[in-house]
C-alpha cells in the first residue's frame, strides 16, 4: 500500500548553470554563470517555476569566480602615439614602450627590455611628410654695431620652404611676397664703455687754460677747451659731365662717374692740419698709391672706382665730419657691395666728440658737377626729395648706405623730363641739349641696370629630341614620350633684383610637385605630358618696371606625307602644257609636258623636304621648289623613273615615292599614244583564271594580264568576255564598249592572255575565257574576278594613353581605311589589304598619386551570431618603374580611408527550440488556475543537441493556465468522541477534497494549494481531581519506556507511575 505524504510544494531553491570559459589564459581571469530561484511543482513531471529571488531563503550562490590565476609571460606594452613634432616638413611621433608582466594578483611588474621576446615595437615614426608653405625667415645675425655699450644687429630676409624630407630650401623672394616678415633688427648690449677723465691731445699741442685755472668737469665753461671747427659744406654733388678732377669739401654727399679724380678737402680751425686723420667705413686710411692724405689734411683719390664707395670721416681731435661717396653706373653694383655703417671701433673714437654734421643752419643744397656751362637745373620736386633723404640719413633715421641707394635709384629710374628743368632764357633751345642721364652712364662703360631686363640669346637653338630638354627663353622646345624633364631658363638683371613669375597660355603658374622655378635655374617641369604644351611666358618685375618673353612648348610629331593612291595621266594634253600630280600616284604623262609633283607634309617641327631619284641623280631640268614640290620641265623619256620625297624633322622621317612613265606621240591610226615602257615594266606576271574561279586585287594603274589555263600549243580559238560582255579579238589596245568608257584591253599570245589597262577607269569585274579542248572537244570555262584596290590603310591619330601613370601606359596609332582622296571609309573596304605594323609607344610613365590599397576581408570572428571581420588598409604608390611603394597614412589623407573592420554575422548558431504547450492539467495553483508545460531544448539547425545556448534567453517551460478542475474545497466532517472524559484527550474528524461543481471527492493533492482544516484536536482537558489514576490506555507503554519523570505522562499515568515508585 502506498499513500501520499508531504503533499505540500517544496520551498524554492537556487538553480545554477555551468561556468563559462575563463576570460584570460593567465593573470586573473573571470568565469561567470547564471543563478535562478526556482520552485519544483511536481516530482513526477519535474515542473519547475521561476520565482522572485526573495523567496529563496538560502544564500545565493556566486555568479562569478576567478580562474587561471597564474603569472603571464612578459610582453610588450605600448602607449598611444604622441602628437607630431611638426605640422609639416617631416616630423616625428613618439610613444613609450615597456616590457611588462601581468601577475596572478592583477598587478603589473616592469622588467628590462631583454626579458620580452620578439622585436621591440617602434618608439618613433615619421609624420607630417608634406612640404610646408613658403615663409619669410631671417638669416644669421650680423655683428653688433658697437664694441661697447648698446648697439643693434641686422640680418638678411630669406624666403624659405621646409620640404617633406626636412630640408630647408631658399626660394625666390617673389614667392613670399605679401607674407609676414620676421624681425630683421634687434638690440645688442656689449661691455660697458670705459670713462676717460684725462684729456687726450695730439703730440705737440698744449693744454689750454682760462684764467690760469684747470677746469673740472663739474664746472663746464665753453672757454675752458674749445672744440676744433670743421668748415664742412652740406652739399649734394651730382656729376653730369665727364671731367678729370673735382675738389669737394667734407660734409657732403657725392654721386660721381667712374674714373673721376677726386680731392676731398677738410678745412679746420683751432687744430693743426698735420694731425688730421681719415677713416673709411670705420677703418683708418693710410696713404697709398690709391689713397693719399696731403699735408693740408685733404684726401686724394686719383681714379674713383667701386672699391672707393663708402663713408669717409675727417677726424680733427675730438671733432669729425663725414663725406659719403657713391658711383653712378653698373660698376657700383657689380661688386654686390653695400655701404657699411660707421661704428666707432677704436678707443680714440669712443671719447666725447664735437661732431656737428647735422647742425648746419644753412640747410642742404644740391650742386651739379661741373658747376659751369649748364643751361638746366634739377626739378624742384626732385631737389626736395634728395635733400629730405640726406637729412634723414644725417639725423640717423636711415643708414647712409640706404640714402645712397635711394638717391641713385631715383636718378637712374626717372626720365629726363622728371630730372631736369631749363632756365628761363634757355627754354627755346633744342630738347636734345638736355642731359640724358641713362645715355651718360652708358657712354661711360657700364649702364646701371635698374629696370628689369631679360637676357635674350642672340642665336636660336635648333629644336632636338632629348630626355632632358634645356632651352633659353624665346626658344621653342619639343616634347616626346621619352622626355623626362624640361627647363626654360630666364636670366634677368635689374636693381632691385627683379621677381620672376611664369604663366602658361595666359594663366599664372603655381609651384607644385612638377612645376618649380627660381632666379637661377628657370622654370623646371618634371615628367612633362602632352597637356603641358603651350606658350610659356616669363615676366621679370621690380619697382622700376617689367620685362617679359615667351617660349613655345610643342608636342613632337613625326613627318606625315599627304599621298594619293590614284594615278594621274592625261595623254591628250598639248605639247608644253602643265600637269600637277600628288606624290604617291603612278604618273603617265605625254612627252614635253611640264610636270609638278606636290609633296605636302605635316609634322612638328615643320619637316624639311628633299627629293631624290632611284638609281640616278636628278636631271638638270628637275628643280626642287621652296614649297617642297618637284618641278620637271619638258618631260622626256630620260626623266622616267621612281622619284622619292623624304620629309625629315627631329621626331623622324617619312618617304613616299612616285613612278613616272612617259608617252611619245605616234601617227599610227587607232591609237593616239604609245607608252614608252622600261624593260622591267613589260615583265608583268600573268594571273591565271581557273574553272573554280579566282579573286584578286589590283592597284589602279597596274597592267593586268589574265591567262586562260590552256597548254602553250593550244590551237583552238579562245574567247573572252567581261561581265558577260563578249570582247572582240584584237591585238591593239581597244576600249571595252558599254554605257561608259571601259578599260583598254588587247589579246596576246593568240588570245590565251588578255591584257587590261587599269588607269582612271573602272576595271573591276568578272573576266572569263572559253575554248575547246583539242582532244575531247570539251568546252573549257575559266574565270577570274578582279577587285580594284582603291582603298588603303593610313595612320590616324594616337589613341588615348592606356594608363594615366605608372609604367603600363602605351599609345597606339589608329589605322583608318581611306579612299585615294583621304576620305575615311569602313574598315571592311580594306579587309583584303594587309595592315601596316604599329608598335606601342610608352606614355604617362610617371609616379601615380598615393592611393589606399585594401586586402581581402578575413573570416568572421565568430562562427555564430554577430562578430567582426578585418582587412589590411595601406597607403601605397605605383612609381614610374612599376614598383609599389608603401607610404605613410598622411600621404593619402586627401582621400577618405576605407574601413578596416566591418560587422558580420553567422546563422549557424545553436538556438532554443520549443515544443507546443501541453494540456492545462497540471497542479492547481488557484480557484481556476493550473499549469501547462512544454519542452525547451538547445538545438543546432542540423538537429543535434547543444548545451551552450545562452541561459539568459531560455524560453519558459511552464506557465499558468485556467481550468475548472481547480474549483475545489476542503470539506470537514463532524468531530468523533473524545478519547477521555477528563485529563486532556484527543478527538478527530474527516477532511476531504471535494469538487464544487460535481461534489465528487478528489485526491488531497488537488486541494494542496488550499489551507487544509485540522483533522484532530485536544478535548476534555479538565482535570480529573486528586485521584491518582491512569487517564489513558497507553500508560503501560509509558511505564515500560520509563517516561514517568515527564510531567505530562506523570499526571496522565499517575496510578501506574506511583505504583512503580512505591514498589521500588
Amino acid at each position: 500500500m502506498i499513500r501520499i505524504c508531504n503533499p505540500e510544494p517544496c520551498p524554492p531553491s537556487w538553480e545554477v548553470t555551468a561556468w563559462t570559459s575563463c576570460s584570460a589564459s593567465c593573470g586573473v581571469g573571470i568565469q561567470t554563470r547564471s543563478v535562478f530561484c526556482m520552485r519544483s511543482l511536481s516530482i513526477e513531471q519535474q515542473d519547475i517555476l521561476s520565482v522572485p529571488e526573495e523567496e529563496c531563503r538560502e544564500f545565493k550562490p556566486a555568479i562569478l569566480q576567478p580562474c587561471n590565476q597564474v603569472d603571464c609571460p612578459p610582453a610588450w606594452e605600448t602607449e598611444p602615439w604622441q602628437l607630431c613634432s611638426q605640422t609639416c616638413g617631416g616630423g616625428v611621433q613618439l610613444r613609450k614602450v615597456y616590457c611588462k608582466q601581468l601577475l596572478s594578483t592583477g598587478a603589473y611588474r616592469r622588467l628590462g627590455d631583454g626579458t620580452c621576446s620578439g622585436p621591440k615595437p617602434a618608439v618613433s615614426r615619421s609624420c607630417s611628410n608634406s612640404d610646408c608653405l613658403p615663409s619669410w625667415a631671417g638669416g644669421e645675425w650680423g655683428k653688433c654695431s658697437v664694441t661697447c655699450g648698446l648697439g643693434i644687429q641686422r640680418r638678411e630676409q630669406l624666403c624659405r620652404q621646409l620640404t617633406s624630407d626636412g630640408q630647408q630650401m631658399t626660394l625666390d623672394k617673389g614667392v613670399c611676397s605679401g607674407l609676414p616678415s620676421p624681425p630683421l633688427v634687434r638690440t645688442c648690449r656689449m661691455i660697458a664703455c670705459p670713462k676717460h677723465n684725462k684729456d687726450i691731445r695730439p703730440k705737440g699741442t698744449h693744454r689750454i687754460y682760462v684764467n690760469n685755472e684747470k677746469q673740472t668737469p663739474n664746472h663746464r665753461n665753453d672757454g675752458v677747451k674749445r672744440c676744433p671747427v670743421l668748415l664742412g659744406k652740406h652739399h649734394i654733388y651730382i656729376q653730369t659731365q665727364k671731367k678729370k678732377r673735382f675738389h669737394l669739401t667734407i660734409g657732403g654727399h657725392a654721386y660721381l662717374l667712374p674714373n673721376t679724380s677726386l680731392i676731398i678737402k677738410c678745412p679746420v680751425r683751432r687744430f693743426p692740419k698735420m694731425f688730421i686723420r681719415w677713416i673709411k667705413d670705420g677703418r683708418p686710411v693710410a696713404s697709398s698709391k690709391h689713397l693719399t692724405i696731403t699735408k693740408s689734411g685733404s684726401l686724394k683719390i686719383p681714379f674713383v672706382s667701386a672699391d672707393d664707395v663708402g663713408v669717409y670721416r675727417c677726424v680733427a681731435g675730438p671733432a669729425y665730419e663725414i663725406f659719403t661717396l657713391q658711383l653712378i653706373g653698373s660698376e657700383n653694383q657689380s661688386t654686390g657691395r653695400r655701404l657699411p655703417s660707421t661704428p666707432r671701433s677704436t678707443w680714440e673714437e669712443r671719447k666725447p666728440t664735437c661732431y656737428t654734421h647735422n647742425i648746419h643752419l644753412d640747410g642742404v643744397s644740391v650742386s651739379l658737377l661741373p658747376p659751369s656751362g649748364h643751361n638746366v637745373s634739377l626739378q624742384p620736386r626732385l631737389r626736395e626729395k634728395l635733400i629730405n633723404i640726406t637729412l634723414q640719413a644725417d639725423r640717423g633715421e636711415i643708414e647712409q648706405e640706404q640714402a645712397s641707394e635711394l638717391i641713385a635709384s631715383l636718378l637712374i629710374s626717372m626720365s629726363d623730363g622728371q630730372i631736369w628743368t631749363r632756365t628761363t632764357e634757355e627754354r627755346t633751345q633744342a630738347r636734345d641739349s638736355l642731359h640724358n642721364w641713362s645715355e651718360l652712364v652708358s657712354a661711360l662703360g657700364g649702364a646701371a641696370v635698374h629696370r628689369p631686363r631679360i637676357i635674350r640669346q642672340q642665336q636660336k637653338r635648333t629644336m632636338s629630341v632629348q630626355e632632358s630638354v634645356d632651352v633659353n627663353i624665346g626658344d621653342s622646345a619639343l616634347l616626346t614620350n621619352t622626355t623626362q624633364s624640361l627647363t626654360i631658363r630666364c636670366p634677368a638683371e635689374g636693381f632691385p633684383p627683379p621677381v620672376i613669375s611664369w604663366s602658361k597660355d595666359g594663366a599664372p603658374l603655381h609651384i607644385t610637385d612638377r612645376f618649380s622655378w627660381d632666379g637661377s635655374r628657370g622654370l623646371q617641369i618634371l615628367l612633362p605630358t602632352a597637356s603641358d604644351r603651350g606658350q610659356y611666358k616669363c615676366t621679370a618685375v621690380n619697382v622700376h618696371g617689367s620685362d617679359s618673353e615667351t617660349s613655345q612648348i610643342l608636342l613632337a610629331e613625326p613627318p606625315t606625307v599627304k599621298l594619293s593612291w590614284s594615278d594621274s595621266s592625261d595623254p591628250g594634253l598639248d605639247f608644253g602644257r602643265g600637269l600637277k600630280a600628288v606624290v604617291g600616284e603612278q604618273v603617265r604623262v605625254l612627252q614635253g609636258t611640264n610636270l609638278t609633283l606636290d609633296c605636302t607634309v605635316t609634322g612638328v617641327p615643320q619637316p624639311s623636304v628633299t627629293w631624290h631619284r632611284k638609281t640616278r641623280p636628278l636631271d638638270s631640268g628637275v628643280v626642287s621648289l621652296p614649297s617642297g614640290s618637284l618641278r620637271i620641265k619638258n618631260v622626256s623619256p630620260q626623266n622616267q623613273g621612281v622619284y622619292s620625297c623624304t620629309a625629315t624633322n627631329a621626331a623622324g622621317k617619312s618617304t613616299v615615292s612616285t613612278d613616272l612613265q612617259v608617252y611619245t606621240p605616234q601617227s599610227a591610226a587607232g591609237s593616239r599614244e604609245t607608252p614608252v615602257l622600261q624593260p622591267d615594266l613589260n615583265r608583268r606576271r600573268v594571273l591565271m583564271a581557273s574553272r573554280r574561279g579566282t579573286s584578286v586585287s589590283i592597284k589602279p594603274g597596274d597592267i593586268l594580264r589574265i591567262g586562260c589555263p590552256v597548254v602553250p600549243d593550244h590551237k583552238q580559238s579562245v574567247y573572252w568576255d567581261y561581265n558577260n560582255q563578249t570582247l572582240k579579238e584584237v591585238s591593239r589596245p581597244t576600249h571595252i564598249q558599254g554605257p561608259g568608257l571601259g578599260p583598254q584591253y588587247k589579246m596576246l599570245v593568240g588570245g590565251r592572255v588578255l591584257e587590261v589597262y587599269t588607269l582612271r577607269v573602272n576595271f573591276s569585274g568578272r573576266y572569263q575565257c572559253q575554248t575547246f579542248i583539242n582532244s575531247t572537244r570539251e568546252t573549257l570555262l575559266a574565270w577570274i574576278y578582279e577587285h580594284s584596290n582603291e582603298f588603303g590603310w593610313r595612320f590616324g591619330d594616337w589613341t588615348t594613353c592606356s594608363a594615366s601613370c605608372g609604367n603600363r601606359g602605351t599609345w597606339l596609332r589608329r589605322l583608318d581605311c581611306v579612299t585615294p582622296d583621304g576620305k575615311i571609309v569602313p574598315t571592311t573596304k580594306c579587309q583584303h589589304i594587309q595592315k601596316p605594323v604599329t608598335s606601342a609607344v610608352p606614355c604617362n610613365r610617371q609616379d601615380c598619386p598615393p592611393r589606399w590599397l585594401v586586402s581581402d576581408w578575413s573570416k568572421c570572428s565568430t562562427s555564430c551570431g554577430s562578430g567582426w571581420k578585418q582587412r589590411q588598409v595601406s597607403c601605397q604608390q605605383l612609381d614610374a618603374r612599376g614598383a609599389e611603394k608603401n607610404l605613410t597614412a598622411a600621404s593619402c589623407e586627401r582621400m577618405s580611408r576605407p574601413a578596416d573592420t566591418e560587422q558580420c554575422s553567422a546563422n549557424n548558431c545553436p538556438s532554443w527550440v520549443i515544443s507546443p504547450w501541453g494540456k492545462c492539467s497540471g497542479r492547481c495553483l488557484g480557484p481556476t488556475t493550473t499549469v501547462q508545460r512544454r519542452s525547451v531544448t538547445c538545438q543546432h539547425t542540423n538537429g543535434s543537441l547543444y548545451t551552450d545556448c545562452d541561459i539568459r534567453h531560455r524560453p519558459v517551460s511552464l506557465r499558468n493556465c485556467s481550468s475548472d478542475l481547480c474549483d475545489v474545497e476542503w470539506r470537514s466532517g463532524s468531530w468523533r468522541a473524545c478519547t477521555v472524559v477528563c485529563g486532556s484527550g484527543f478527538q478527530s474528524r474527516r477532511v476531504d477534497c471535494i469538487h464544487r461543481g460535481s461534489g465528487r471527492t478528489l485526491a488531497d493533492q488537488h486541494c494542496a494549494w488550499l489551507h487544509r482544516p485540522s483533522t484532530w484536536q485536544h478535548c476534555n482537558t479538565i482535570s480529573c481531581g486528586n485521584e491518582c489514576k491512569d487517564t489513558t490506555q497507553y500508560c503501560g507503554v509509558v511505564k515500560r519506556l520509563k517516561l514517568c519523570h515527564l510531567d505530562t505522562y506523570k499526571h496522565r499515568c499517575c496510578e501506574s507511575c506511583t505504583r512503580d515508585a512505591v514498589a521500588t
